[in-house]
């Protein structure tokens, strides 16, 4: 995916744009990786049980970071190492996999660290994730001439949806077979805007068809993506 948008500068070394002349620089070649434990090796070392595409994405990074490529197939069965010419990697990762002792993320192996500055944003609490939601909200009702009684109506949905993000992120985290069970702010926002596409005005003066709502978006968001009878349990609960 990546060599597929680059050029040829010299045999074995591709870059972004065309080749430098006449003492210029290459143009800087920027590499996004989200979720970055998610090639990540787990804490015991072992990697019998990822997918092999797991483990060539953290290799290929790792080969990329340290030795400025990495090695693919070439004809007749033969490896050929591509250079890759003024590259930067950026990558991300869940705060909470950063500890050794969650389990199934783990991580990142050491000799991929020691190659990268890190970075940490705090995951922000439910008392901050509330103000967030309630500015984010605020905004929504302004932008749709929503009237006061809307907006007092919608406080409760604010402080359930901070709630359940929180709840959700404890007891269901993402792992490797499981990618998709990531839970972020954006999942807050697309609740938050399913609830928003109703007509509210109607809405309003019934606080149990609000909740019902927001029940219907909540589940849509958090609970659609679950795999098992005991994980849908678990939000439920």
């Amino acid at each position: 995916a990546v060599e597929s948008g680059l050029q040829r500068h010299a045999p074995g070394l591709l870059g972004a744009g065309p080749a430098p002349r006449d003492g210029r620089r290459a143009a800087q070649l920027l590499v996004v990786s989200d979720d970055l434990h998610l090639a990540s090796a787990p804490a015991d070392g072992s990697r019998g049980a990822e997918p092999t595409g797991v483990v060539a994405a953290h290799e290929a990074l790792l080969s990329l970071v340290s030795s400025g490529g990495w090695h693919s197939p070439a004809r007749g069965g033969a490896v050929r190492f591509s250079a890759i010419d003024e590259v930067t990697l950026l990558a991300a990762m869940r705060s909470c996999a950063s500890s050794s002792s969650d389990s199934g993320t783990g991580g990142i192996e050491p000799r991929l660290a020691r190659w990268m500055h890190a970075v940490a944003v705090p995951t922000p609490n439910e008392a901050a994730m509330s103000r967030i939601l309630t500015a984010g909200l605020g905004w929504e009702v302004r932008r749709l001439g929503l009237s006061e009684s809307v907006a007092r109506s919608l406080r409760g949905v604010v402080a359930a949806t901070a709630q359940a993000l929180r709840r959700s992120a404890a007891a269901l985290r993402p792992s490797p077979s499981r990618p998709h069970y990531g839970i972020s702010p954006r999942s807050a926002a697309r609740i938050l805007n399913g609830v928003c596409l109703a007509d509210l005005e109607t809405l309003s003066v019934d606080h149990e068809a609000v909740a019902r709502l927001w029940v219907h978006e909540a589940w849509r968001e958090l609970g659609d993506r679950l795999v098992s009878e005991g994980d849908r349990s678990t939000l439920l609960t």
